[in-house]
């Protein structure tokens, strides 16, 4: 079950790592009455141990996902084209 505050849904889906003091984290979540699918990056406090999110990221609605999929899914024979390093 997904934590819930009030009307606050929030379900964190994945974490990739960008460096040792930051990560990109995506969300499921409801903002204002509608669902959506937030990637945003997230710096580390050092003292605290603890990630912030930052204003780098985007919030798509749930409704875009099949798009969103596709794009996705449309970057890995590009990927794959790139030339080895």
């Amino acid at each position: 079950m997904a934590p819930a505050v009030g009307d606050q849904f929030v379900l964190s889906v994945a974490e990739v790592s960008k460096s040792d003091r930051e990560l990109v984290r995506v969300t499921l979540k409801r903002y204002r009455a509608r669902m959506i699918i937030d990637v945003r990056s997230y710096y580390l406090d050092k003292p605290a141990g603890v990630y912030y999110p930052t204003a780098r990221g985007v919030a798509i609605p749930v409704s875009n996902y099949e798009a969103l999929k596709q794009a996705i899914l449309a970057l890995e024979p590009a990927i794959q084209a790139l030339p080895e390093k």
